[in-house]
């Protein structure tokens, strides 16, 4: 006659669960390992190929204006002393669309920041980057 312990499945099932969170974590780690590789690999090709591609689109480096952008149009505001519905109305774009693009938060489109900029009396320019023949 075998013995059991009463709690035997239920620690079966606690060493299941643990093993599959334990699998789980490991994918996590290889995918985000992968997905770095991958950009890696990406921008050496951009870098050997398109010498000239502007690294400014690069996400982090949008990212990076976005946040100073944002941080320009606080301050900007502030310095008009306007509030944010005041600011909201004058650029006819919601008060929670201000809210966000100011907590350097949310997706703005372009012409959301451009109307943001002009109430501000700041002008947002887009240049193309002339390219130049690799000899």
């Amino acid at each position: 006659m075998s013995h059991r312990h009463p709690n035997s499945s239920f620690c079966h099932w606690i060493v299941f669960t643990l093993k599959l969170y334990y699998n789980v974590i490991l994918l996590s780690f290889f995918v985000s390992f992968l997905i770095n590789t991958i950009e890696i690999i990406l921008k050496c090709v951009i870098y050997v190929f398109l010498p000239d591609f502007p690294l400014f689109l690069y996400q982090n480096h949008i990212l990076m204006a976005f946040n100073y952008l944002a941080a320009e149009f606080k301050e900007r505001r502030k310095s008009l002393k306007i509030t944010q519905p005041k600011l909201a109305d004058l650029a006819k774009v919601s008060v929670n669309t201000l809210l966000q693009l100011e907590q350097e938060e949310g997706n703005p489109t372009l012409e959301t920041m451009t109307k943001v900029a002009d109430v501000l009396g700041l002008k947002l320019t887009l240049q193309v980057r002339q390219l130049t023949n690799a000899s």
